[in-house]
């Protein structure tokens, strides 16, 4: 009997890996974790999801020492089920993925190899096609605790890398890989006034490993901030002080290619401590970006399913894509995707969320639910985190430096007339499949030949790389030249 079950399991992961997936204009992400949910079999809650309309399932979370919540009932489910669950999604476009961490998990304590090559193997061997990573409990600069700044990207680079190693040793495919950081995450480089550090958190795993998309979580950071079309989506300190330089516009001018950047919501008011958005109105955010806007068309994440509220997962789905509602519209495509999330926030739990406020400081955090009052620090000082997360204080360091000496080929000449709202229009980053992109104010776009670059301030563009796989960066003062090979060199 146990050789059997074995034989069954073998043949279930060679179906799982051998199932092709064509890539998908937008990502519709949902979440799932610990609100009701079929605690018997997976399948049941999972098709409930796809169903409705969303076509990335993130099953929330799987810890070091043991998966937990909805991971967990996945886990202990037979193989049977298991694949009846992936074979629907598949059917109808869908893919289903494992999340990581959370604020409950201090992953940073274990070696990034070993955290990684746990969660791609169990991804592997439960006929999963990807993983999320929701890191949170960060300080300002993006500083794990115990870690430097350096230090704490490139152990998520390092920890991204041994995922796909390990999933790929098993499958013999690339898994597809999200991650789930808050907008205060991605800085620009080598701005030190910002929450994520002159090394641009984020913005330099982005530079550094290949991430499929990103589940942005653009609430619990402010009742201003993330909940305006402008706020969102062209200049986020027009709503988010605190913040600036972390709307959608500003982080593909870090250089996040468009197609990557999910917008990340709760999916209702008690999903989150702020930063929900009605379905009308974010309907209207949305359609003027694709439209008029910024050229952005990548998708959105909620945080999260609710088995006895599956109504307001339908309304919100069907009123931002009504044409398409239905989830075989779209299908994913392994290691092309884009999307991640971040979710709860808190320091106990990690499911509800504690947010801080003084006058420029904020304590943020991820998706969940319930808001208790956290204590922020001094002036200047953030912390954010993501899903569920505690509140640390960080400090944010002064403004960068002022003079440019950096040369480049571009031209700063933007091209005419599709960007409104105060942003220029330039030509698309070499990263972006997008026909152009939209700079926000402040920033200067640098045309090259048939791509651009959005900078900012005390900064030049630069594009480089071979043909067919160039990309882009904004060279600050510590570099004198763009090298056509290496980028931001200095000679």
């Amino acid at each position: 009997m146990r050789g059997t079950t074995r034989i069954i399991a073998v043949i279930a992961l060679l179906i799982a890996s051998s199932v092709p997936f064509s890539s998908a204009a937008v990502r519709k992400v949902m979440y799932v974790d610990y609100q009701p949910v079929n605690w018997v079999d997976p399948s049941a809650t999972t098709n409930a999801i796809v169903d409705l309309g969303y076509n990335v399932v993130n099953l929330a979370f799987w810890l070091y020492d043991n998966p937990a919540d909805f991971v967990g009932v996945w886990a202990s489910a037979p193989t049977s089920q298991k694949q009846a669950a992936i074979n629907y999604a598949h059917s109808k476009g869908a893919i289903i993925m494992v999340a990581c961490g959370g604020g409950t998990e201090s992953p940073f304590d274990h070696s990034a190899t070993d955290y990684g090559t746990k969660i791609g193997q169990f991804a592997a061997n439960n006929l999963l096609d990807g993983i999320d990573f929701d890191l949170e409990n960060f300080g300002a600069g993006l500083i794990a605790p115990g870690k430097t700044a350096q230090a704490t990207i490139d152990w998520i680079v390092a920890c991204n890398n041994a995922a796909r190693s390990a999933f790929a040793a098993i499958r013999g495919t690339q898994p597809i890989i999200s991650h789930a950081p808050q907008g205060p995450y991605f800085g620009r480089v080598g701005d030190s006034s910002s929450w994520a550090g002159p090394l641009g958190g984020y913005t330099a795993v982005e530079k550094n490993t290949q991430v499929d998309f990103y589940n942005v979580q653009f609430y619990n950071q402010g009742a201003t901030c993330y909940t305006t079309y402008e706020s969102l989506f062209v200049r986020s300190a027009s709503g988010c002080s605190v913040f600036p330089g972390t709307s959608i516009s500003e982080i593909n001018q870090w250089g996040v290619p468009m197609s990557k950047i999910i917008l990340g919501k709760p999916l209702r008011v008690d999903d989150a401590s702020n930063g929900y958005t009605s379905p009308t109105a974010l309907k209207t955010m949305i359609s003027y970006a694709q439209t008029n806007g910024i050229n952005w068309n990548a998708g959105v994440m909620f945080w999260m399913f609710r088995g006895n509220d599956q109504t307001t997962a339908l309304t919100m789905i069907q009123a931002l894509y009504s044409s398409t509602s239905s989830s075989s519209s779209s299908s994913s495509s392994s290691g092309t995707s884009t999307t991640t999330t971040g979710k709860s926030t808190t320091s106990t739990t990690g499911k509800s969320t504690t947010t801080g406020s003084t006058s420029t400081s904020t304590s943020t955090s991820g998706k969940s639910t319930t808001s208790t009052t956290g204590k922020s620090t001094t002036t200047g000082s953030t912390s954010t985190s993501g899903k569920s997360t505690t509140s640390t204080t960080g400090k944010s360091t002064t403004t960068g430096s002022t003079s440019t000496s950096t040369s480049t080929s571009g031209s700063n000449t933007a091209s005419t007339g599709n960007c409104l709202l105060g942003t220029t229009q330039c030509n698309s980053a070499p990263e972006s499949s997008a026909s152009y992109q939209c700079c926000s104010s402040g920033a200067t776009c640098f045309n090259f030949s048939t791509t651009g670059v959005c900078c900012g301030p005390s900064t030049a563009g630069c594009v480089y790389g071979p043909s067919g796989s160039k990309k882009s960066a904004c060279c600050d003062t510590r570099y004198t030249t763009c090298d056509a090979n290496l980028g931001c060199v200095t000679k």
